[in-house]
């Protein structure tokens, strides 16, 4: 699904005024969404729907949603809640879902106000600096995590020029 369009919530249920609703008027359940990165507790938020990637592809999920635990993978996530699309940035860990919740433990999270380009910098000056001491596998998730922050800084800013 591509970012900024509304997504389809079932049989009988749409977007109505920004909100999700469904066709008799009621509302659409949320999600209570946590990521928590090696730093702490990132985000909590309520969301209709969440779309992020895992290592087996992109996933939507709604309230709802048949448990699953997954891995995560590098990208964007996008949370749909009442106020719109927030658009974070993603690398490695795992999800958890249940019913009416969604926990994520990831290596990485960025967001618009949460990261900026000398944080971005800094993290790739440090993690060139400490490559000789981190095995193969830890530079590859660093490198991996650091290619999601930069892109995602990218499509930022791209989006704030366009609004």
């Amino acid at each position: 699904m591509a970012s900024g369009k509304t997504g389809n919530f079932g049989a009988g249920a749409g977007v109505i005024d920004g909100h999700a609703r469904f066709r008799d008027g009621g509302r659409v359940e949320n999600l209570l969404v946590t990521v928590v990165t090696p730093e702490g507790v990132f985000l909590e938020a309520k969301a209709h729907l969440l779309e992020l990637p895992t290592e087996d592809g992109e996933i939507g999920i709604y309230a709802g949603h048949t448990p699953l635990v997954a891995a995560i993978g590098a990208g964007e996530m996008r949370l749909h809640g009442e106020n719109g699309v927030e658009f974070y940035a993603l690398a490695g860990g795992f999800m958890q879902v249940t019913a009416h919740r969604v926990r994520l433990l990831a290596s990485f999270a960025g967001g618009d106000e949460k990261e900026d380009e000398a944080e971005a910098v800094e993290r790739a000056r440090a993690a060139l600096e400490g490559m000789e001491t981190l095995s193969e596998e830890q530079v590859t998730a660093e490198l991996a995590a650091l290619q999601t922050q930069l892109r995602h800084l990218a499509e930022t800013r791209g989006r704030r020029r366009g609004a």
